[in-house]
């Protein structure tokens, strides 16, 4: 892991908290714990090299961060950001490549709706769900 600072980052406006970046940071991270989880199974259950690359094809990260309503008047727009990485292969040849590829989604809220946290959030969830639903 780097030495990379959050905190001291966001102090110096480096970094949005509610942003696209945000979310792909976040879905390649689970993204990578995946396929540590993947491969420290394929090692412990001696799996074949072909059984193992059909499982690291598998693994999928996803990341999402919102800025939604609250009990007081907020000056930004109300907004979610989820992000899916997942695994993708191309050929060069006899030789397959696999790589991490990021797929990014912004949902606008409107304030005007006047809509609650919790229906805020719902409106995140369903949305992420039925896009990650139709991307099968």
């Amino acid at each position: 892991m780097n030495d990379f600072d959050i905190e001291k980052a966001a102090q110096e406006n480096e970094i949005k908290f509610c942003s696209s970046a945000t979310a792909e940071r976040m879905a390649m991270s689970a993204w990578y714990q995946a396929q540590e989880i993947i491969q420290n199974d394929g090692l412990e259950h001696e799996r074949s090299i072909d059984a193992a690359l059909g499982e690291f094809r598998l693994g999928i990260g996803i990341g999402c961060t919102a800025s939604l309503a609250t009990t007081y008047e907020k000056k930004g727009p109300h907004q979610c950001f989820f992000s899916v990485c997942f695994t993708h292969a191309s050929s060069a040849g006899n030789l397959q490549l696999l790589y991490p590829k990021l797929s990014t989604y912004q949902l606008k809220l409107d304030k005007s709706m006047k809509r609650t946290r919790r229906g805020e959030n719902n409106s995140c969830f369903y949305v992420t769900f039925f896009r990650l639903k139709s991307d099968d």
